[in-house]
């Protein structure tokens, strides 16, 4: 039993007539909520382990 190889596309050559595809933009704000929520996420994480391990005997 001997398989077919498998055809694969070849790339072409880049067209200079196409932009680049643009990067979705994300309005400011989202995306300084986002990092404050993780901000402060992580530093509650932080203050709840020291607090676990310091305060509470």
């Amino acid at each position: 039993m001997t398989e077919e190889p498998i055809e694969r596309p070849t790339p072409g050559p880049q067209s200079d007539e196409m932009p680049p595809p643009r990067r979705r933009e994300e309005p400011r704000i989202f995306t300084i909520w986002v990092h404050v929520g993780y901000t402060v996420l992580i530093l509650s994480t932080i203050a709840w382990i020291v607090y676990l391990e310091y305060f509470l005997d």
